[in-house]
């Protein structure tokens, strides 16, 4: 499990190593082996971005990644998506294999590489009260995996 995190006004990373080079998205992390997954989060939230917040589990996403010219699988992972509310500290806007920058979701979207398939989607789910699901099959070319 991996998790994502989504704010009212959101810190989003940009992704400088393969797979994925350049494509934006939400900050994300892994679990460690019995770490609870809201403890996960705000590790990984400060590790990633220098941030600190108040958290809160609100989904569960499956997503399902293929090539799609030969429709192989490439992976197949379940995110838990976390929303955040009154973040502090300063966005480390530089480090080892990503780069972070506050935007709106319509800057992000201008992007040339971002996850737009899922992303609306995962912040809406965020945003919203109670607990979530999403679930799809996203293709990307060779150059992008």
């Amino acid at each position: 499990y991996s998790w994502r995190i989504a704010f009212e006004s959101t810190a989003f990373q940009e992704r400088l190593k393969q797979p994925y080079f350049g494509f934006w998205a939400l900050p994300t992390g892994k679990i460690s082996w019995g770490e609870k997954v809201a403890e996960a989060g705000a590790r990984e939230l400060k590790e990633e971005t220098g941030l600190v917040a108040d958290l809160r589990v609100s989904g569960l996403q499956h997503k399902i990644d293929c090539n799609q010219n030969t429709q192989t699988l490439l992976e197949d992972k379940f995110f838990t998506i976390i929303h955040g509310t009154n973040p502090t500290g300063e966005l480390i806007s530089d480090m080892e294999g990503h780069h972070n920058e506050w935007l709106t979701v319509d800057q992000v979207l201008q992007k040339e590489k971002v996850f737009r398939s899922s992303m609306v989607e995962i912040i809406n789910l965020a945003l919203e009260q109670g607990f979530g699901f999403l679930e799809g099959t996203h293709y990307y070319d060779d150059q992008d995996y």
